[in-house]
């Protein structure tokens, strides 16, 4: 014979496996609501952390446009002087004021001009030293 005791917990057992025991399951609500929020600010911290290394990369591409645009923005000023041409050879440009450490520094060898820019990239989140080189070929007008 079963005992009074034995007899209500078998009966709480069913009771709260039907969904019947709601004062057990107190705060439960508020466990998911936490756990959801816990998943939410990781979320947004790796949305961030993409976020601020997108705006390095795209800086650093930035800088290689520039650094581009300015090579042939040289070449073009040097190509307009056709007659001394040779006076370009050797010559470095600061670039500092475009770049952080930039440089630019011409090759003349006839009929060939070269022109390298270089500067520090770290800002940016590039390497520590970046070079962009042009060469063009002059054609006799």
């Amino acid at each position: 014979m079963k005992t009074r005791l034995q007899q209500n917990t078998r009966r709480d057992w069913r009771y709260r496996a039907s969904g019947g025991g709601r004062r057990d399951q107190r705060g439960v609500g508020m466990l998911e609501v936490l756990i959801a929020v816990v998943i939410l600010s990781f979320g947004l911290l790796g949305m961030a952390g993409l976020q601020i290394s997108s705006l390095r990369v795209n800086q650093s591409a930035h800088m290689r446009t520039q650094a581009v645009s300015q090579a042939y923005n040289i070449v073009d000023q040097v190509r307009s002087d056709a007659v001394n041409v040779g006076a370009y050879d050797g010559v470095n440009v600061d670039l500092s004021q475009l770049f952080p450490s930039g440089q630019a520094a011409i090759a003349v060898n006839n009929p060939m001009i070269t022109v390298t820019i270089s500067w520090d990239d770290r800002a940016a989140g590039g390497q520590a030293a970046e070079q962009i080189t042009v060469t063009t070929m002059l054609v006799a007008p």
